[in-house]
């Protein structure tokens, strides 16, 4: 009689997220389906997490479809999945280089005086990061970006008050890129804000074929259960998980050998998925620590670009307006950016504007309705108008808006209410925090994706969601399913200390010689976003040991 033989049993792996971090890790697990099973569960009615849009107007009837999460590629070098991605599926991208700006009494500023502030904002962005970088362990945690600007500027701009007054309110714009006041931004963890290499480019033509494109081989598997909200993990002794999940009404359960959790922060801070047991303390704190932004996206429509007429900017800044102090008592400044400057065949009519913080907690505080001449159209209208009524071009008596629509991040429970991490004042281990929570719970074979637990330089973008569930289901493959990580997967080792050129440097820190050590991944060490074998050269300056 022949030997019997024993048919291997698959492992169930839950991912638990349909967003970008999600949908890449169930497609790097779909492709070892010989060894295991692929659940994905979404709590909403769509794929894409964060990254979805929505019609300005009406659908079918001229209406344009919109971001209303991302709306950028942050760091657009060809290495990067996400660009590649986009210019296999031909989808328009934008740089806006062409700022404008109106002071905080509502008066256009020279095209000189608009180049200078906003080249200096970014030359003392970089500046603080290096900062941070160099002297993360001396900056004491309740200093704020703010406070080092207040300084810098000074330097910038000695005997020349003006321009220190408005090199310090084009500051705030920072909190358009952090969804929180920059008085409030962390200097000691300013690094970790830190993009990856390359030009940070809008995607003019939507984020929908890009997400489309990323989540092609997980709809065709079928294994996609939308609209079941996960409510507890439970996990036995021998480390299996049984998962509870509310669909059509009824609580139902599944039962996972591993899992890979890419909830957002804001979801976890708030306690929507329960534990048992608990998770660990320390991951509690990293939770706890790690702050979450609130950005929010207002687009305004009108029957012709009536503002750009001989306009050589693509984008404004609206600082400090204490003309506006009826409805932004706390001058928050608010950006536009021109969407008649995106290419054809996407260019439109159209502002977007962008608010945070407290502002943007005022605005998702009115009614969803944007039907022309509703009271919430005619109050964001209302609300806008100081703004663009600033722009050359205007005239009450033709300027018409034909559609209005905007974010609603601030109430949406399955985000979390809120945007994406930052790192404010207050927070002693944010760099700690990220690595800790990046862990997971190896020993309950559960482990964590997302904006929130990227490498540091794609921390609260979508490249870094999608390296995250890259990095999460190869961790899979290799610890639990036990078998081969396909090579585009990088996954990474514990912290550790690199010597390079004699000299330790921690992750995120400076090594001595060509800059800093961003990540170390699975037997390369990342310097300066150009990787370097182990016991190799490094940035052909040097050797790791």
């Amino acid at each position: 009689m022949p030997a019997s033989t024993t048919i291997p049993t698959k492992k169930r792996v839950a991912v638990i997220g349909a967003g970008v971090s999600g949908l890449r890790a169930a497609c790097v697990l779909l492709g070892r389906t010989e060894h295991l099973e692929v659940k994905v569960f979404e709590a909403t009615d769509h794929i894409g997490g964060r990254v979805r849009q929505k019609t300005l107007g009406e659908e079918g009837n001229g209406g344009d479809l919109v971001d209303e999460g991302a709306n950028w590629i942050h760091g657009s070098s060809d290495t990067h999945a996400i660009t590649r991605i986009a210019e296999e599926l031909s989808v328009p991208l934008k740089d806006f280089l062409h700022p404008a700006h109106v002071d905080s009494t509502g008066k256009m500023l020279t095209e000189r005086d608009s180049w200078n502030i906003d080249n200096k904002l970014w030359e003392n962005i970089e500046y603080a990061q290096e900062f941070a970088r160099l002297n993360y362990d001396n900056i004491p945690p309740e200093v704020s970006l703010y406070d080092f600007m207040v300084e810098k500027v000074k330097l910038d701009y000695p005997d020349d008050p003006r321009m220190q007054k408005l090199a310090l309110d084009q500051c705030h714009i920072w909190g358009h890129y952090v969804g929180d006041d920059v008085r409030k931004q962390s200097l000691k963890h300013f690094f970790m804000e830190e993009n990856c290499a390359g030009e940070n480019l809008f995607v003019a033509g939507t984020y929908r074929k890009i997400v489309n494109k990323i989540a092609e081989p997980v709809l065709e598997a079928g294994v996609i259960s939308l609209s079941s909200p996960v409510t507890s993990i439970a996990t036995t002794d021998h480390s299996t998980n049984l998962i509870t999940y509310t669909q059509n009404g009824t609580t139902q359960t599944y039962e996972a050998d591993a899992i890979i959790l890419t909830t957002p922060l804001g979801c976890l801070k708030h306690k929507q998925i329960s534990f048992s047991p608990p998770i660990p303390s320390r991951m509690a704190e990293a939770i706890e620590g790690m702050n979450y932004g609130h950005l929010e996206k207002i687009y305004i429509k009108f029957t012709t670009p009536w503002w750009d007429a001989n306009s050589k900017w693509d984008h404004i800044v609206f600082q400090s307006p204490t003309y506006a102090s009826s409805t932004n008592p706390d001058f928050f400044p608010m950006t536009a950016f021109s969407m008649s400057s995106l290419p054809e065949p996407v260019a439109r009519p159209t502002l977007l504007f962008y608010l945070y913080g407290d502002l943007s907690r005022r605005i998702t505080s009115l009614d969803l309705d944007m039907t022309p001449g509703s009271k919430a159209f005619n109050e964001i209208y209302d609300f806008l108008t100081p703004y663009f009524s600033k722009l050359p071009g205007y005239d009450p008596s033709v300027v018409t808006p034909v559609a209005i629509t905007r974010s609603n991040w601030y109430n949406d429970h399955f985000t979390g209410y809120g945007s994406y991490t930052n790192f404010l004042v207050g927070n002693e281990r944010g760099a700690d925090d990220v690595v800790e929570l990046r862990k997971g719970m190896p020993d309950r074979n559960i482990f964590m994706a997302g904006e929130h637990v990227a490498p540091f330089v794609g921390l609260g973008t979508v490249t870094g969601a999608y390296w995250s569930g890259e990095i999460a289901a190869g961790r899979v493959l290799e610890e639990v399913v036990g078998t081969d990580v396909p090579k585009s997967v990088q996954i990474p080792r514990e912290p550790e200390d690199v010597m390079v050129t004699g000299r330790n440097g921690k992750l995120g820190y400076d090594v001595e010689g060509m800059g800093k050590v961003l990540e170390v991944l699975r037997g390369k060490v990342v310097v300066n976003g150009k990787n370097g074998e182990v016991n190799g050269e490094v940035n052909g300056n040097g050797v790791a040991h």
